[in-house]
């Protein structure tokens, strides 16, 4: 079994954009990070502090296999650190946290989940989430979004959000079309609050406390009432995992301006996406740079 921090609920960080000649952004200066191999250290360390018992091994630098206390021999977990290292480098002073996040979601890893009417949620994911996940075996209930793009049902069993196959989900709701329903009504209703930022005019940054924040742009009946008012035709961006940005796409200057802003932030730490969706007549589509 793998955990990642494609498991982890993150919070995101504020997007600070101002638009004058380009867009740029505002990041931490980082002075003497943890390298890698540092960070798996520490990590390691928290899961034999945290967990007495457990055996801890080193695969990479970014990875280790764990043995929980109690488990059978062939029982090992890998840990993959690659997020969580992400989440680092941009707030260096949250790293116990995530760390020790991280040791709460590999607990809860090793404890199957149970679906419920109540804890179907979608996620907004790159098409390669499941791969990268490690998750290509499960038969995952999926559905295209746009090009880049998917939604997925999962399941939120607290501090993390679990991929179940679709054979699991279908004894708690009988048809796959009732299951999109229900779950869409679960992640609405987590999303009851959302923070929005307009740091700059014609673009908000959204994030959520239930870390389910790119659900946001199926949700645009709760622009108005959340202070997103856009004239043209939106232009979204799903920057992070929990940090969605959206543009007013009738800014002909603010739309020239965008894609240099998301080449600058292409590389940054926790960046999983700069592609740009815009929505027409009520569908969203990848809107090409030039168009």
């Amino acid at each position: 079994m793998t955990v990642g921090a494609y498991m982890i609920k993150m919070t995101g960080r504020e997007a600070m954009l101002g638009v004058m000649a380009a867009l740029a952004i505002a990041t931490p200066s980082l002075a003497k990070p943890l390298t890698p191999l540092q960070f798996r250290n520490q990590a390691g360390a928290a899961v034999e502090r945290l967990l007495p018992g457990a055996k801890v091994r080193a695969v990479d630098e970014r990875t280790l296999r764990i043995k929980l206390p109690g488990g059978g021999r062939d029982d090992e977990l890998r840990m993959m650190l690659d997020g969580a290292y992400d989440r680092y480098l941009v707030d260096p002073d949250a790293r116990d946290a995530i760390i020790e996040q991280m040791v709460r979601a590999l607990v809860s890893a090793n404890t199957a989940p149970v679906a419920t009417q109540d804890n179907m949620v979608i996620l907004l994911r790159p098409v390669d989430y499941l791969e990268v996940s490690g998750l290509g075996a499960v038969e995952a209930l999926t559905r295209p979004f746009g090009a880049g793009f998917m939604e997925i049902v999962a399941l939120d069993v607290g501090e993390t959000f679990r991929v179940v196959g679709v054979d699991e989900l279908l004894p708690v709701v009988k048809e796959k079309d009732a299951i999109w329903r229900k779950a869409a009504e679960n992640t609405r209703a987590r999303n009851s609050v959302y923070e929005v930022a307009h740091p700059a005019a014609g673009v908000w940054t959204i994030s959520a406390p239930s870390s389910l924040a790119p659900y946001f742009v199926l949700s645009p009946d709760l622009w108005a009432a959340n202070g997103v008012s856009i004239k043209g035709d939106p232009v979204a961006v799903f920057l992070e995992r929990n940090l969605l940005l959206l543009a007013d796409g009738g800014d002909k200057d603010l739309m020239k301006g965008l894609p240099i802003f998301l080449n600058k932030v292409k590389a940054e730490p926790g960046t999983i996406s700069t592609t740009m969706y815009i929505r027409r007549n009520g569908a969203w589509s990848v809107l090409e740079q030039g168009q």
